[in-house]
């Protein structure tokens, strides 16, 4: 029996997979076309740790907020969380959290 070694394809190694500030807009636009939310607003993760990004959407009546964090540990989550119009910026409610999908 003659075995052949098995080569990876390069470009297929190298493809870079979409982030979540990326694919958040698209899935999350009936937010936009169906429930009269403006948006999305992103808030790009900075250069610390722990890394959160933010993707906002707002409605006359409330504001809807998916975070995606990337702690210390590199435990990666998302959660979503909203505030009623005139609420501060400490009211936020917190709807879930989950690990997320990207592929």
């Amino acid at each position: 029996m003659d075995v052949q070694p098995v080569r990876a394809r390069v470009e297929a190694v190298s493809k870079k997979r979409p982030s979540f500030m990326e694919l958040a807009p698209d899935c999350l636009r009936f937010l936009v076309e169906d429930q009269g939310f403006t948006g999305p607003e992103l808030l790009p993760p900075g250069d610390r740790i722990p890394a959160i990004g933010h993707v906002r959407y707002h409605r006359s009546d409330m504001t809807i907020e998916i975070l995606h964090v990337v702690g210390f540990m590199g435990e990666n989550y998302v959660q979503t969380q909203y505030r009623m119009a005139g609420s501060s910026d400490r009211d936020w409610i917190k709807l879930g959290s989950n690990t997320p999908q990207t592929a």
